[in-house]
Formats: structure tokens, sequence, C-alpha cells
């Protein structure tokens, strides 16, 4: 009787150490599911988010395509419009001397010769467009040779304000004046 009550123990004990066994197996193949499924939807969450920042993208760059085509169209349409109509008076009622399209011409030859964009022209780039004017064939070059035809020389170095006047109206001023 000892042996048989033994045996059942043994056989008791193997059968909860083999369903503890199952059930391990199970909690840990559950954990395996969830980990895998857990995984999935990160990768579904990262693959949504990259489709998105490429369409946000795409969406970028088709209005700043757009953007520039209508920037283009408006200075297209403004020179045309430049060339015909007279430049209007200023809100202080006084007219202006230059058209559109002088303007626009003296704009452009500036543009030119601001050799690093800053919207000013330095004293520098001031001596080197003079230079290339002087030095260059001056029937090859009519844009730069009628745009310093219109503008009046500065009569004395304390005269400033006679280059922001004359520069003004394009919203410059020569580098180095007060």
């Amino acid at each position: 009787m000892a042996a048989q009550s033994a045996a059942a123990l043994e056989r008791k004990r193997e059968e909860n150490i083999a369903k503890k066994e199952a059930e391990r197996k199970q909690k840990i193949q559950e954990i395996k599911q969830r980990k895998a499924e857990l995984k999935l939807q990160r990768e579904e969450h990262q693959s949504l988010k990259q489709t998105l920042e490429r369409e946000e993208e795409l969406r970028r760059l088709e209005l700043a395509k757009k953007r520039e085509e209508n920037i283009k169209a408006r200075e297209a349409q403004r020179k045309e419009r430049a060339k015909t109509e007279v430049a209007p008076k200023s809100a202080r009622g006084h007219g202006t001397k230059y058209s559109k399209s002088e303007i626009l011409m003296m704009k452009e030859v500036f543009d030119s010769y601001d050799t690093d964009g800053s919207g000013e022209m330095t004293v520098s780039e001031l001596k080197q467009a003079l230079h290339k004017y002087k030095e260059g064939d001056r029937t090859k070059n009519s844009t730069l040779q009628n745009a310093f035809m219109l503008c009046e020389p500065v009569r004395a170095p304390h005269e400033c304000h006679t280059c922001r006047r004359r520069f003004g109206w394009f919203g410059v001023r020569i580098a180095g004046c007060p």
C-alpha cells in the first residue's frame, strides 16, 4: 500500500509538472504571438508614417512649384505692363521721374552687379560695375548704358541721402551710407 501511494504521488507529481510545463509553454507561445503582433503593428505604423511623410513632401514640392510658376507669371505680367505704363505717383503726391520699365531695367542692372545678393551695393561692387562699364563695349551693353544715363552722379560724398533717394524706390541702398 505504501508502494502504491508512493507511485500515485509520483504520478500525481509528474502530472502536475507536465501540467505546469504545458502552461509555461502556452504562456511563452502567447507572449511570442503578442510580440509578433506588436512588431507587425509597429511596422504598419512605420510604413504608414513613411507614406504620409512622402505624401507631405510631394505636396510641399508641388506647392513650391506652383508658387514658383505664379511668381514667374506675375513677373512676366509686371514686365509687360512696365513696358507701356509710367510709374504711379507716390502716396505723398509726387510723381516719379522714371517709368516702370526704366525702374525694372535699373533694378536688373543693380541685381547683376550686386554680386553677394545682399540687396546692398558695396563700394567695391560699385567700383567693379563702373570699371566693367568703362572697359566694356558700350554698344553691346545698352541696358547698362541706359541705366547709367538715367542716374545722375552723386555730387559730393556727404550727399548720401541722394543715394538713398535714387536707389530707394526698389528697396536698396549703397552699403556704407549712413
